[in-house]
């Protein structure tokens, strides 16, 4: 799960895919993706739910 989130991240960086877009579709705050991007927060330190939600959408883009 680690794996997906930091390679979601990596996109959200590379600006293949925006926070905006993330947020409305998995309704994780732009406040918290913008943090995880920078670094204030690290993946492990998500909340279980917001993990599942953010490893969901990102193995949806993969499909």
């Amino acid at each position: 799960m680690i794996e997906s989130i930091k390679n979601l991240i990596d996109l959200m960086n590379n600006n293949v895919i925006t926070a905006y877009k993330v947020s409305k579709e998995t309704g994780v705050s732009q406040h918290q993706l913008s943090q995880l991007k920078c670094g204030k927060i690290k993946v492990e330190n998500l909340r279980i739910v917001t993990g599942i939600k953010l490893e969901k959408y990102y193995r949806s883009l993969n499909q």
